[in-house]
């Protein structure tokens, strides 16, 4: 049509829609707001739910892993990633085999696991867990379980830190553990001084009642008698002097007096003295110290203690008529001195060595039956040469 002709569109178009149809109209208008309004208030209630849980899945002391029934991560909370210091979304793109446990777990205690959970059997175990980028780990209780939901099920992973608690559970336990063997030492060492102390005490009444009756009967007092009286009496003393020792040592209290010492004159002194007891045994020093006197800092008189030490136990262990060899040898560069003492005994077994310088220690052997000693000798001499920066030890073979 020609729009030059002067025709123009009328304002509006009127329709006539029957009542039926504008029933049917408003109806689904209504019934469209009712969904929506449903809807919407379905989808804020959901959502404020999710917070809810959020919230309180946050708040918990615990990290949580939501899995999948394969294993994968789903979700974690907020203390899951401020204990195993990741992201969520880190998280996610992780495994618990190859992430958040330790190489030092059992390989195949995980897989069993995780099948007993499947299997709707809730599980609780102690697991050494790792956090992924720094390597750190550290101790965890794991509780684990299988939670059905309307469109899958999921495991759910509590996991709690526990490295503090077992730490305290192993002091604990180390101090159970050292009060047991304080007792147990207690016991052994009043069992052992008991013992120890009577045999010298017993001989020295025994010689000082035979004395007497030559006193009585008017007979010179045998001089056999009174040595072997005074051999006891230095025997009780050297006892109640270790005794005296270890109470010093437990105590930090052992002092020394250190100066100037002619390490290898001190040696040599030590060595005559034994030489002239007469003891039908050789006490032999190599090599023969002739040069120029070597000095060193320490307290003469514990170091003459641990060297006197170290020959009684090669005397009391060795054969009646085989030599006692000691060596010196000194070190200038190192600045160090080195003192051996070596005989021809029965030996020690290997695994027994490591126990020698413990308190009240004796080798438990029946070639070693009959030996007297309180078992303090080379524990004392180890903590005096200890105190003077050095070290002790023992090479021995049996036979």
């Amino acid at each position: 049509m020609d729009l030059a002709s002067g025709f123009r569109f009328p304002k509006f178009f009127k329709v006539a829609l029957p009542a039926a149809t504008l029933i049917a109209l408003h109806r689904m208008w209504t019934e469209r707001h009712r969904l929506e309004t449903l809807v919407n208030s379905k989808t804020a209630a959901l959502k404020s739910s999710e917070q809810t849980l959020r919230a309180v899945l946050n708040s918990v002391n615990v990290a949580i892993f939501v899995h999948d029934l394969d294993g994968t991560i789903l979700d974690v909370n907020e203390p899951m990633t401020l204990m195993y210091g990741v992201s969520s979304e880190q998280a996610k793109r992780m495994t618990i085999a190859n992430d958040f446990s330790s190489q030092r777990n059992p390989t195949d205690q995980l897989p069993v696991i995780w099948q007993d959970v499947l299997n709707g059997n809730p599980r609780s175990f102690e697991w050494i867990a790792r956090r992924p980028l720094s390597s750190e780990e550290f101790e965890v209780e794991v509780f684990l379980r299988r939670i059905p939901l309307k469109d899958r099920d999921v495991i759910l992973a509590n996991v709690k830190d526990v490295t503090d608690r077992k730490r305290v559970e192993r002091e604990l336990m180390n101090a159970k553990t050292a009060a047991e063997r304080a007792d147990q030492e207690k016991t052994t060492f009043m069992s052992i001084a008991s013992h120890e102390l009577r045999t010298p005490i017993t001989a020295l009444k025994v010689y000082l009642q035979l004395a007497q009756r030559a006193l009585t009967r008017g007979d010179p007092v045998d001089s056999l008698t009174i040595d072997r009286s005074l051999e006891q009496t230095d025997r009780l003393v050297r006892m109640i002097d270790d005794l005296l020792d270890v109470s010093r040592i437990e105590t930090g209290a052992l002092a020394l007096r250190q100066q100037s010492v002619d390490i290898a004159g001190l040696v040599k002194d030590v060595v005559e003295v034994f030489n002239h007891l007469g003891l039908n045994r050789k006490i032999l020093l190599e090599p023969h110290l002739e040069a120029e006197p070597a000095r060193a800092f320490a307290d003469p008189a514990r170091i003459e203690q641990v060297l006197s030490n170290l020959i009684r136990n090669a005397l009391k262990y060795s054969p009646e008529n085989s030599d006692i060899h000691v060596r010196l040898s000194i070190d200038g560069k190192r600045h160090e001195v080195r003192i051996s003492v070596q005989d021809r005994g029965i030996g020690i077994p290997k695994d027994r060595q490591q126990n020698l310088f413990t308190r009240f220690y004796r080798v438990p052997s029946k070639a070693h039956l009959g030996r007297q000693g309180l078992g303090l000798g080379l524990y004392i001499s180890k903590r005096i040469v200890k105190e003077h920066g050095g070290q002790m030890g023992v090479l021995s073979e049996e036979g």
